[in-house]
């Protein structure tokens, strides 16, 4: 994120899960494991992080 305008320079989210159980569809199971561990929250768009400096 630009520290001046607040223009987002670059943004990346990548899931810490197999999304090869999205193929065929998801097992409750699976899915209900997957929102207990807030897999399926982007923090990429839904995060608050401050912006870093590259210096």
């Amino acid at each position: 994120m630009d520290v001046e305008t607040g223009e987002v320079l670059s943004m990346a989210s990548y899931p810490d899960y197999d999304p090869n159980i999205w193929i065929g569809g998801i097992s409750q199971e699976n899915y209900d494991s997957l929102k207990e561990n807030d897999a399926l929250y982007n923090r990429a768009i839904a995060g608050k992080y401050a912006p870093r400096f590259n210096i």
